[in-house]
């Protein structure tokens, strides 16, 4: 039996993309005689809207979507003219699209429409025009690489109407070409500097590659010596202290970043500053967690900066696992109090699908901190695992809690299961994170091992290896249950 042909996926793909309100709006483009003069690519999505949004479960039937463009017993299906209606309608959707952007850039129309005067000689229009473009704050000061972009842009835009209106002027000619110059370097160094120090925490956090260092080594010489030069320019000495950050990736460079982001808070694009006290504090936790004293409170010092500045809201949620890592720093400074209000107070302020699962996490976490392991355990016997990230959470504080309650059997039973899980999950779990899990897992088994059979010798050995293992995932819970197994035998 043949196969039904349905319509093209690719035009069912970009209509899906589409939210209600566009899809309606598209209705209203198809229907104007100034795009579309086509009265079947209008029929076309007619029909299709009867199937939206549902379009993957009930993919639309060629010949009957063409019994509904030309009814009637007469009129014999055409493959070669349904296709043309339906790469018409394609190539309008992609249109509308690009309009509907175009539409909520308002720079890029007042660069497109400032463009179009001096051909037209409309001098005083365009003067008019331009200085309100150009008295735009985010062109006065301009807080990333865009910014810079779109004043070098419209810098252009005014070099070719100063070049073309019949009162040239010599003066102002070369002071265009002198700002576009200026403009054209802060642009490069701006957005080399960000994406070079993007790549290098890359490589920090995941991956290891070989990259050529002698440009940018000029362009660091470069910005030492001519520092002052850019002062006012906030973005651009952020990437800078970004890049000598993951470079030397220690306390000065990081001293550094943090004055110069807590100084200029509020002159920064605010996913910067994110991205900073992120990066900040992934730095910091790194210490604390190889037994670097005052890092924990310095991180979680960070995170406060965050909360305080307005950060995270309702429009720039908290990321599931930067809300933990909050809640993590927090109780390891002891931090309860503040850490409930926190969970209390920015629970919502996550991605909706998460917020049960997270929050509930969060919680028990907490009382584990606090040794309430009652608490702790009726929270996460109520988290649904959305993730392999939730999984391992609740896995390995799981582990911990029957530890300390001292329940050996579920102890040993869940220790193995969570070495299956990671050993049977590797298209889930990248091949980094299968490493430091079977590390931890294995540390899980040798700790129970020594609570049942002490041995001093052996206890000895794997409290040295931790105490060299600066990045163990729980590297200093590890170590207090060593310490205490110690005291126990003794």
């Amino acid at each position: 039996m043949r196969s039904k042909e349905v319509i093209s996926n690719k035009l069912l793909e970009l209509l899906g993309s589409l939210n209600k309100k566009e899809m309606k709006i598209l209705g209203d483009f198809l229907r104007s005689p100034y795009h579309n003069r086509s009265v079947y690519v209008l029929k076309l999505y007619e029909e299709l809207v009867k199937y939206y949004p549902n379009f993957k479960s009930s993919k639309p039937e060629k010949k009957i979507l063409y019994s509904a463009l030309y009814p009637g017993p007469d009129k014999k299906y055409s493959d070669t003219r349904m296709r043309n209606i339906t790469s018409d309608l394609f190539i309008l959707v992609q249109k509308f699209i690009s309009i509907e952007r175009f539409s909520a850039d308002k720079f890029a129309g007042s660069i497109y429409f400032l463009g179009s005067l001096p051909a037209k000689e409309l001098d005083d229009i365009f003067e008019r025009s331009y200085r309100k473009t150009a008295a735009s704050p985010k062109i006065l000061r301009p807080q990333t690489e865009a910014g810079f972009l779109e004043r070098l842009q419209l810098l252009e835009v005014r070099s070719v109407f100063v070049n073309r209106r019949k009162t040239g002027d010599a003066k102002e000619n070369l002071e265009c070409y002198q700002d576009i110059v200026d403009q054209s370097v802060k642009f490069f160094l701006s957005t080399l500097l960000k994406n070079y120090a993007l790549m290098l925490n890359k490589q920090i956090t995941f991956f290891k590659f070989e990259y050529d260092t002698s440009f940018i080594d000029i362009i660091l010489g470069y910005m030492e010596k001519n520092l002052d030069r850019y002062i006012e320019d906030t973005c651009i000495i952020l990437y800078y202290y970004f890049t000598l950050f993951y470079l030397n990736y220690d306390e000065s460079s990081l001293k550094t970043l943090e004055e110069f982001t807590e100084e200029n808070f509020y002159k920064l694009d605010k996913n910067d500053v994110l991205n900073a006290i992120t990066n900040m504090t992934t730095f910091c936790r790194r210490q604390a967690l190889a037994g670097r004293p005052g890092y924990e409170q310095k991180a979680l010092g960070l995170f406060r900066l965050g909360l305080n500045g307005g950060l995270w809201s309702e429009s720039n949620k908290i990321r599931p696992v930067v809300f933990r890592v909050i809640v993590s720093s927090a109780c390891s400074c002891g931090e309860f109090d503040w850490c409930e209000k926190f969970i209390e107070e920015y629970s919502q302020i996550q991605p909706k699908e998460h917020i049960q699962a997270n929050t509930d996490l969060c919680y028990a976490r907490l009382y584990f901190d606090k040794k309430e392991y009652g608490k702790a355990m009726k929270f996460l016997a109520r988290i649904s695992i959305i993730d392999s990230t939730y999984k391992y959470e609740v896995d390995t504080l799981l582990i911990r809690l029957y530890y300390e309650t001292g329940e050996t059997e579920a102890y040993i039973s869940k220790v193995d299961a969570f070495r299956k899980w990671v050993n049977n999950n590797k298209t889930v779990i990248s091949a980094r994170y299968r490493t430091i899990f079977k590390e931890m897992a294995l540390y899980f088994e040798r700790l129970m091992k020594l609570r049942l059979e002490p041995d001093e010798f052996l206890l000895q050995k794997m409290r040295c290896e931790i105490e060299e293992n600066k990045t163990l995932v729980n590297r200093l819970w590890f170590l207090e249950k060593l310490q205490e197994t110690r005291i126990e035998t003794k």
